[in-house]
């Protein structure tokens, strides 16, 4: 740069710089104004680059204005890109400048149209024929075929597990600890067994080895981005993760969307689709795939490990009655709870008993675990006790039903497909014979577990034979369709509780001073900024709009010590009762949330854990009647009552963990499928 130049430069900044201290104007754009009267603007950018980024020596002085436009180009469109998009751009750019180095490249897109033709959508374009799983259009559905994504997902991933025979091994000499690892729970060992002995019955016409394929099943809605209030336009989206085991014992997994659709439309149609592709894979003659690790290959055996949805969803896909049924709040039990709310709560000596076995770190086997009490069931813990029968509805149709019945009572009952497709259409039978009425019938299936849409459908087609929805994959019992952790505990209980407070502080009036006093220190601890301690101010009201599950799961882990100032809160108060019951409950939440989420799984923790959740239940039921005057709503809130359903779940699949909803196994995915439908529900949106 001359002299001249130079002078005129630094005269030029001079008078900007003034400006910029009286004016207040961005420094960065002085500098570039004055070098773009002198200069270039763009070329004092480019070369301010490449003396910080590179050597001193490699300025842009003799770069031409074509190359300086290129530079910030790049640089505008490398800004937009996200921080995954921007690694494989620099991928792309590396592959280029080796091409280019070694002279091998034939041919590089050179316009906006040739890159669509050679890449995206011309006949032969590289992305049409990519092997992937092929998207087709069902009643308003897209459809992707499980067959389809698991023969992608053997082609995409290397060190899978070479063959079945190795499981036991592979399982000994990686898993370290078994209590946690998902590959080393009761689920698992079923599938493999099952696996094994599919093997040894079946007449194998080749050597190929067999490969295990375990499926996650996951479906939800959500509001796009750009639905309106009048008209959401909500949408269903369902996922399926493909997942094994590596031959180091590591997880390795794909998820893939299989299915949306409006969320108003009947979705059986597709269920069935993956009905059948579950039983291809489970059943039968082996379907055989090729594989990325065998290089040769494989036949495969799949099945489902389990199924993940919200309560509303799950029930509506099964056909389910919800939870504030008569006779199905607590998810797979028949029981009309209310009826006999009194024999289900423990009673005192019972009550002492497990409050002392919770809060033990040992096995204390106290009595009330000898199912011997004749006073009460110990919150559903003696199944068989004759206190849990109880009286239907007078439009039941006894007489035709006498063998279900006890000295005209129901026993509580598991449901299974088995039994309702036996007990519907024998019913149907009943019906055509002109021996009950239609308010009867509707009545029985009713009692059968089954909602009002089921039943309409059933009573509008009595000549056909019922079957089960085809959600339900032609498993028998309820075992697969597992009460998720995030949504039953997390937006579930741990909301209920901060509603009970909320609504226990504003009776005694020390709700306004409650806010200010927690509003400070939770304001405190979001300023932090920690991963895995998302909170945010307290709800005023009994709404906690804005509030999603990783902010309730936060108020899970801050509980005891964030409502510990209660205590001296309300010393000064002395009609304030009930505070130390206040404490006890929100102590139980986190030891409850402690328990469920840890990483073990032995069958120790899981007696505590059929502990733990009846003291919450029973503190919970403390407060609530109290707040209620003596009315128990635990009985209306299925959230309450499924909990007894975790025990079990703990003992099938371990760690509550290994079926966490939250990830992008389940509701993370939701994000992804927001951006691509970006422009709204146009064209081919589900495809």
């Amino acid at each position: 740069m001359t002299t001249l130049k130079v002078n005129s430069l630094n005269k030029i900044l001079s008078t900007l710089l003034q400006n910029t201290e009286s004016h207040k104007m961005n420094r960065k754009t002085a500098t570039y104004h004055a070098h773009n009267m002198v200069t270039s603007g763009k070329r004092y950018i480019v070369n301010q680059m490449f003396g910080k980024t590179f050597s001193a020596e490699m300025q842009s002085d003799n770069m031409t204005e074509f190359e300086i436009n290129c530079q910030v180009i790049l640089a505008r469109f490398a800004t937009k890109l996200t921080r995954t998009m921007q690694k494989e751009f620099g991928e792309v750019l590396s592959f280029m400048k080796r091409l280019m180095e070694e002279k091998t490249v034939q041919h590089i897109p050179s316009s906006y149209s040739c890159l669509r033709r050679m890449y995206i959508d011309g006949e032969a374009a590289i992305s049409r024929n990519i092997p992937i799983p092929d998207v087709i259009t069902v009643e308003g559905h897209s459809y992707v075929s499980i067959i389809d994504c698991v023969a992608d997902f053997l082609i995409r991933k290397e060190n899978i597990i070479t063959n079945i025979h190795k499981w036991d091994e592979i399982v000994n000499d990686h898993i370290i600890d078994k209590q946690m690892h998902i590959f080393s729970c009761n689920r698992t060992k079923e599938m493999i067994s099952d696996a094994k002995e599919r093997l040894e019955i079946s007449s194998l016409e080749n050597t190929f080895p067999l490969v295990p394929i375990f499926i996650n099943f996951w479906s939800d809605d959500f509001d796009p981005n750009k639905s309106i209030k009048a008209n959401r336009q909500s949408i269903w989206i369902k996922t399926a993760t493909i997942f094994t085991m590596s031959e180091k014992g590591e997880k390795i997994k794909v998820t893939y969307p299989v299915s949306m659709a409006l969320k108003k439309a009947n979705h059986q149609c597709v269920e069935q689709k993956f009905r059948e592709d579950i039983i291809k894979l489970s059943k039968g003659k082996y379907i055989v795939m090729y594989s990325r690790t065998h290089k040769t290959l494989v036949n495969v055996h799949g099945s489902i490990f389990c199924v993940m949805n919200d309560q509303p969803e799950r029930r509506s896909n099964l056909d389910l009655g919800n939870g504030n049924s008569t006779v199905h709040g607590r998810f797979g039990l028949l029981l009309d709870c209310k009826q006999v709310q009194d024999k289900i709560q423990s009673c005192v000596k019972c009550t002492k008993g497990m409050i002392k076995e919770a809060k033990s770190s040992i096995n204390l086997q106290s009595e009330w675990r000898k199912k011997k009490c004749k006073s009460c069931t110990c919150w559903m813990y003696n199944m068989d006790s004759k206190l849990l029968k109880y009286i239907p509805e007078k439009n039941y149709p006894n007489e035709y039903f006498v063998g279900s019945l006890d000295r005209g009572k129901l026993s509580p009952h598991w449901i299974n497909k088995i039994d309702i497709e036996t007990k519907v259409n024998e019913l149907l039978q009943v019906k055509k014979d002109g021996h009950i009425t239609m308010i009867q019938t509707k009545s029985y299936l009713k009692y059968l577990g089954l909602n009002s849409a089921a039943v309409e459908k059933i009573v509008l087609n009595l000549d056909i034979p019922y079957n089960v929805s085809p959600a339900w994959y032609d498993y028998n019992d309820l075992s697969i369709f597992v009460d998720v952790p995030m949504h039953l505990l997390m937006l579930g209980v741990t909301k209920s509780v901060m509603l009970k407070i909320g609504k226990w502080l504003r009776n005694y009036k020390l709700n306004s001073t409650f806010l200010t006093m927690s509003n400070d220190i939770l304001r405190s601890i979001k300023s932090l900024n920690i991963e895995w301690c998302k909170i945010l101010e307290y709800p005023r009201t009994d709404k906690t709009g804005g509030w999603v599950s990783e902010n309730f799961s936060a108020m899970g882990r801050l509980g005891t010590w964030f409502y510990s100032n209660l205590e001296n809160m309300t010393e000064a108060k002395k009609e304030v009762a009930n505070v130390s019951e206040i404490l006890d409950l929100v102590e139980s939440l986190c030891l409850l949330l402690k328990t469920v989420m840890c990483l073990k799984s032995s069958p120790k923790e899981v007696e505590h854990l059929e502990a733990i959740v009846r003291m919450f239940v029973i503190y919970y039921d403390v407060i609530d009647r109290h707040l209620n005057e003596g009315n128990a709503s635990w009985v209306t809130q299925y959230n309450m009552l499924c909990l007894l359903n975790l025990p079990e779940t703990m003992r099938k699949y371990g760690s509550l963990r290994n079926i966490w909803e939250g990830g992008h196994d389940g509701e993370s995915y939701i994000k992804h499928v927001k951006r691509q439908l970006c422009a709204g529900l146009v064209n081919d949106w589900k495809v």
